[in-house]
């Protein structure tokens, strides 16, 4: 098999043919924008004819001196692992249309997305490793750039804290324990606050669970109660939309919010917020 040029090993071969079967449209591939530097990958399930999936073409040289490039293929299969979500019911967001989110509805969509990726990527992980595939490449990479904005000094505030407490969160969660253990003794010194919230993020998703539909609608709720999301975003969730946590909680007893701490300046967690990505 061959997706884009680059020659498919075989066990990767036959699980993405595994995966094609079961979608319900056709899949289509492509490589991802390349001004979007920091995008290993992406899809997009909402298209009539088929799905596309996007891929990063720089995988194509990490690893030059390997037959087989591990992080392409497992970048392919991330992908995949998403379109396989949406069939099976996973939760979504969409972004409500209030005065605020039309003003900048490409931030507020972005936003979304963010807090949905934050949970339905660990479950992504949990299905890679399954396979016996591992995403260290990319996690190594986020935990790279973490660090370095870190030793420079940056105090996380408003959104941009919010942004970081959920990607801390995720790597918590998935990488390996001593690289986040390093990293978020760095930041301790720096934002205490920060390491306290996604510690207890990490700690409440992984009692709540993902690796379900329900479960993963519950951690999603959990969060967007959370950092008060609800008011500009709803969770979509068989077939019903959820505008408030209280209807949450009524049709799914015992979904929690986590009260995390404020960010260090004092800022509050405001959905119009402007913040960098970690």
């Amino acid at each position: 098999m061959n997706i884009l040029g680059k020659e498919i090993s075989e066990k990767t071969a036959s699980l993405i043919k595994e995966i094609e079967q079961r979608l319900s449209k056709p899949v289509m591939y492509r490589f991802t924008d390349p001004s979007k530097t920091t995008v290993y990958g992406q899809c997009d399930p909402w298209q009539p004819d088929a799905y596309y999936v996007y891929c990063k073409e720089s995988l194509l040289n990490t690893a030059k001196k390997n037959q087989v490039n591990i992080a392409y293929e497992t970048n392919l299969l991330h992908e995949l692992s998403h379109l396989c979500q949406i069939e099976e019911g996973f939760p979504h967001t969409c972004t409500r249309n209030t005065p605020v989110t039309m003003a900048n509805k490409s931030h507020y969509d972005n936003l979304g997305a963010l807090f949905v990726s934050s949970i339905l990527d660990l479950n992504v992980d949990f299905r890679l490793k399954q396979n016996g595939y591992a995403s260290k490449y990319f996690y190594t990479q986020r935990i790279i750039r973490a660090e370095k904005i870190a030793r420079k000094g940056h105090v996380y505030k408003g959104l941009d804290f919010l942004e970081a407490a959920l990607m801390l969160m995720l790597l918590k969660l998935t990488a390996a324990p001593a690289s986040v253990n390093q990293l978020l003794h760095l930041l301790s010194d720096k934002n205490q606050g920060l390491v306290i919230c996604c510690t207890s993020l990490a700690e409440a998703i992984s009692q709540i669970g993902y690796n379900d539909p329900k479960s993963a609608f519950r951690s999603l709720a959990c969060l967007f109660g959370t950092f008060n999301l609800f008011e500009t975003h709803s969770i979509i969730f068989c077939d019903k939309e959820y505008t408030d946590f209280s209807s949450v909680e009524r049709d799914y007893p015992g979904t929690r919010i986590v009260s995390p701490p404020a960010p260090a300046s004092g800022d509050q967690f405001l959905p119009h917020s402007r913040g960098t990505p970690l």
